[in-house]
C-alpha cells in the first residue's frame, strides 16, 4: 500500500496522461469500495439497534467503557471513510 507522497514521487517525470491515468485509476479503486463500506457501515450501527437507536449510541458514545469506544469507533470511521471518498470523487468529476 502506498501513501499519496509514495504516489506523487512515482508520478514525478512520468507524462500527464500517465499521471491522469494513474490517479483515475486510484479514485475509481475508491468508488468501487464505496458499496462494501456502506454495508459495513451499517452493520456497524446495527450494533445501536436495528433501526440505530440514538438513545443506545449516545450512552455508547459517552461511556469510558474501551469496549463501547470501540463500538462508536467502528460506526464513525466507517461514516468518514464514506464522506471522505464520496467527496474526494466529487471533486475530481468537477475539474
Amino acid at each position: 500500500m502506498t501513501d499519496n507522497k509514495s504516489d506523487a514521487a512515482a508520478l514525478v517525470g512520468s507524462s500527464p496522461a500517465s499521471a491522469n491515468t494513474a490517479e483515475l485509476n486510484r479514485l475509481n479503486t475508491k468508488l468501487e469500495r464505496l458499496s462494501a463500506q456502506s454495508k459495513a457501515l451499517r452493520k456497524a450501527m446495527r450494533q445501536f439497534g436495528g433501526n440505530f437507536d440514538a438513545t443506545v449510541w449516545a450512552a455508547a458514545f459517552n461511556s469510558p467503557d474501551s469496549d463501547d469506544i470501540n463500538r462508536v469507533y467502528t460506526v464513525t470511521g466507517g461514516y468518514l471513510a464514506l464522506v471522505n471518498n464520496t467527496a474526494e470523487a466529487v471533486r475530481a468529476g468537477a475539474s
